[in-house]
């Protein structure tokens, strides 16, 4: 069986692929949306589909400081599309320890409250 496709080594290929001279005119937040359209036409194609549908469940969002770290976007899609089909409480619990989980720019804005 063949290993899922990663976004993220895909991100790093074209990244390495253009050279430190390359087009500086693309982000890597660029780099990561191109990742996220080849990987719908790879051979796993089921796997990304439900990772898709995992990530409509499982929202990080790319606006605010956390578009500033398209890498760690990529690595948490890279972790629904590992969990496609496992357990879904080792799926919930790798989705809630990694580090973009909870990122929601409204969230960091609320003042704290009191209980």
């Amino acid at each position: 069986m063949r290993p899922p496709f990663s976004l993220l080594n895909a991100m790093r290929y074209w990244r390495q692929r253009r050279g430190p001279e390359g087009n500086k005119d693309v982000t890597e937040l660029q780099d990561a949306h191109n990742a996220w359209w080849v990987s719908t036409i790879q051979q796993d194609q089921l796997r990304q589909r439900v990772a898709f549908a995992l990530s409509q469940i499982f929202v990080v969002s790319s606006a605010g400081v956390v578009g500033e770290y398209p890498k760690g976007l990529v690595s948490y899609y890279d972790t629904l599309v590992r969990g496609a089909f496992g357990n879904f409480r080792q799926l919930l619990q790798d989705v809630t320890l990694h580090p973009h989980d909870g990122h929601v720019p409204d969230v960091h804005r609320q003042p704290q409250g009191t209980f």
